[in-house]
């Protein structure tokens, strides 16, 4: 049995309906959109992924990539084009599809393209040209039998009406005068089901959570919680017994394996550079960030990049995952195109050495790990591309994404920047990295970028790769 007849059935009361036609009462020019309202192609789709769309709705999440895929793939086919304007046209002049009270024709086209009215064409998303039916989707699928049935088979989206007593007819259009003088609840009560960023039950808003602020949220807990570890038990006490035991020794021959250049000095330390004192862990929302959409990635960069008042200029392109890609994508820009290596040492070169270095060079500088192991005061000690477990929890970032800009989210100072010289040298250009997405470039100056780096409380291992 359809939806759309269910619909009606609960609606008229009329249980021993077969079909739509008999359930309706008549024939209807519009009830055969609830069979072919929607392409054969976008209908497949549209099942597919109604779940998802509703679920994100549900959860706040607004315009995502995903959504927006979907959406406009459905929005341009051309039986949704032509099942829009038929209802427009006849919505223009008319407050229903039949009469002026929502009738069994109106429930049974609403509760037909359900998913395409509240999931395809929810609230603000509406064109102009289609307001009318938007007026009509919300008038109708607000009766209380309506509400009922949708309620019972949890296809409500966005939140729920706070005011339904009274919903039964719509707002008369301009000139005209119903038979009966209809109750209007206010606009946001009949529209609150399916419009997105909607006043809900109480006042709520659907928000989307903003990484930064949760971030600071969870720093603040872990520092108000400082003082109030427990004490140590005798077996915590005599395992530190131990380990100091083991690191004196350690410590005494570091001398030797680290008399490597000068240029080998750590940039993690309790207080970083410029004075940025180390935060007790790494945000937690550092694991969700990389799954934000690019854009959002992007915003977060600029960001940070406006509260220095650094210049920047980004150009959004095709994901570039390998040098290759980004120089067929942006090669012909001016400046110095940069990779960014985050590796980690198979052990530490000293006390306090956290392993894990972020590498800033020159696309065609020779980055060879050996040879860097050398330059950065590891000697034989191997050097290995990092762990995709570090890189997030570090970084905030995935493979293909890595950038200078990323240090911005390790606020524990746990990783390392070394930075090729080439970049610093007279006529190096702008420089261009990714801003935490490689579907983006952003360029700025080699100034900017020794002051976004001490910014975030890092201090700087320049290596020349040529010698």
């Amino acid at each position: 049995m359809s939806l759309s007849l269910e619909a009606v059935r609960a609606f008229t009361g009329n249980a021993a309906a077969a079909d739509l036609t008999s359930a309706v009462g008549e024939p209807s020019e519009f009830l055969a959109l609830v069979e072919s309202g929607v392409g054969k192609e976008s209908a497949a789709l549209l099942e597919k992924d109604a779940s998802m769309l509703r679920a994100l709705l549900n959860m706040g999440v607004r315009r995502s990539s995903t959504q927006e895929e979907v959406v406009s793939k459905i929005r341009t086919d051309a039986t949704v084009q032509a099942t829009m304007h038929k209802l427009a046209a006849h919505l223009n002049a008319h407050t229903f599809l039949k009469g002026e009270r929502v009738s069994a024709v109106d429930v049974a086209v609403a509760v037909g393209l359900l998913n395409l009215f509240a999931l395809v064409f929810p609230g603000s998303a509406v064109p102009a040209e289609f307001a009318s039916v938007a007026r009509w989707f919300a008038t109708t699928t607000a009766h209380p039998a309506v509400q009922s049935f949708l309620a019972a088979r949890r296809l409500l989206t966005g939140g729920q009406v706070r005011d339904t007593a009274h919903v039964g007819v719509a707002e008369p259009r301009a000139g005209h005068t119903p038979q009966h003088s209809p109750r209007v609840p206010p606009v946001p009560s009949l529209l609150a089901r399916f419009l997105t960023a909607q006043v809900r039950v109480g006042g709520q808003v659907d928000l989307r959570p903003d990484a930064r602020r949760v971030a600071a949220l969870a720093d603040s807990s872990i520092a108000r919680n400082a003082d109030h570890k427990k004490a140590a038990s005798q077996r915590d006490a005599e395992k530190a017994s131990r380990e100091g035991a083991a690191a004196a020794p350690a410590a005494a021959g570091a001398g030797k394996e680290a008399a490597a250049p000068a240029a080998a000095t750590s940039g993690h330390a309790a207080a970083g550079a410029g004075g940025v004192a180390a935060s007790a862990s790494q945000p937690e929302a550092n694991k969700t960030l990389p799954e934000l959409p690019s854009e959002e990635r992007i915003a977060l960069t600029h960001a940070k990049l406006g509260e220095l008042g650094i210049t920047h200029a980004t150009v959004r392109h095709a994901a570039a995952k390998t040098v290759e890609d980004m120089m067929a994508a942006i090669g012909s820009l001016p400046g110095t195109k940069c990779k960014n290596l985050f590796i980690k040492a198979k052990k530490e070169k000293g006390p306090g050495d956290s392993r894990m270095w972020l590498v800033v060079a020159a696309h065609d500088s020779d980055t060879n790990l050996t040879k860097l192991a050398v330059k950065l005061g590891y000697g034989k000690i191997v050097l290995r591309f990092g762990d995709a477990e570090s890189l997030r929890e570090h970084l905030g970032v995935v493979q293909g994404h890595v950038s200078p800009f990323c240090l911005a989210n390790d606020t524990a100072l746990q990783v390392n920047v070394a930075l090729d010289a080439r970049l610093l040298a007279p006529g190096a250009g702008p420089l261009h990295f990714h801003p935490q997405t490689n579907e983006a470039s952003t360029a700025i100056e080699a100034a900017d970028l020794q002051k976004f780096i001490a910014a975030t409380g890092h201090s700087v291992t320049v290596v020349d790769f040529s010698a």
